[in-house]
């Protein structure tokens, strides 16, 4: 996630460097629709696309038009059925222009990406719309160049980051364990289904391709950035995005 949480990438009161000017980006004219996006779907996408810093927006959505084909897409058998919120995640994945999701894949980053964002107390739309850049189009495999790698495009130290203000008594990376400062997100960075999550991911580079694991480490160190960015003030991701 360090390119997305890179200052010099965003447009906001915090940052002192304005973002370079986006190059021209020449998209193929759209394919003809089979039928119009539900109502819910189609905000998914209009909040994704807002989230985005604008040189990521304008390359990867249409630049005068936020309307998107949809196809018929099969269910995901032997799945529970996923919440509203939750659905209307997955059907974003599914629509989202060159996803690379599966069903199954598809249903499994939103699922985890709804509860994680719960948990933590983020914006699910905002963390979508990170995951859609990082990963390139919801691509569970995607590996950079830096080692960075799976959904959110963690790296080692946004790993140990995780792992030391959860306060891991096994945690021997740099810095020295602690509480995390924030009373609420204290108490879920501390749950041992979390610390364990967190540990299996930073064992070895290929279990960043985990969806579960990566969306839920991902989340936290958002969380972690975030409040850093706004002083621990906890502001409104929405809002402070917008601004």
């Amino acid at each position: 996630m360090g390119n997305f949480f890179n200052p010099s990438s965003w447009h906001l009161p915090w940052t002192q460097t304005k973002p370079e000017a986006p190059k021209p980006v020449h998209h193929p004219a759209p394919a003809q629709c089979q039928a119009p996006l539900p109502q819910p779907v189609q905000e998914m996408m209009n909040t994704m696309a807002a989230a985005l810093p604008a040189p990521f927006r304008q390359a990867v959505f249409h630049p005068n038009s936020q309307q998107f084909c949809v196809e018929p897409k099969r269910p995901v058998s032997g799945q529970p059925p996923l919440p509203p919120g939750a659905k209307a995640l997955y059907d974003a994945i599914l629509v989202y222009p060159n996803s690379k999701a599966s069903h199954q894949e598809a249903y499994a980053i939103a699922k985890n990406t709804f509860d994680a964002a719960h948990t933590f107390k983020m914006d699910p739309k905002v963390l979508l719309a990170i995951f859609a850049h990082e990963s390139n189009g919801f691509d569970p495999d995607a590996r950079s160049h830096t080692g960075a790698g799976g959904i959110g495009q963690l790296t080692g130290s946004a790993i140990n980051e995780t792992r030391r203000l959860s306060d891991d008594p096994h945690y021997d990376g740099p810095g020295d364990a602690q509480h995390y400062p924030r009373a609420d997100i204290r108490a879920q960075l501390e749950r041992p289904d979390v610390r364990a999550t967190f540990t299996r991911i930073d064992q070895k580079s290929e279990n960043r391709n985990n969806i579960h694991d990566n969306v839920w480490t991902s989340t936290a160190y958002a969380r972690i950035m975030f409040d850093r960015a706004t002083d621990g003030h906890n502001a409104d991701i929405s809002e402070m995005l917008e601004r």
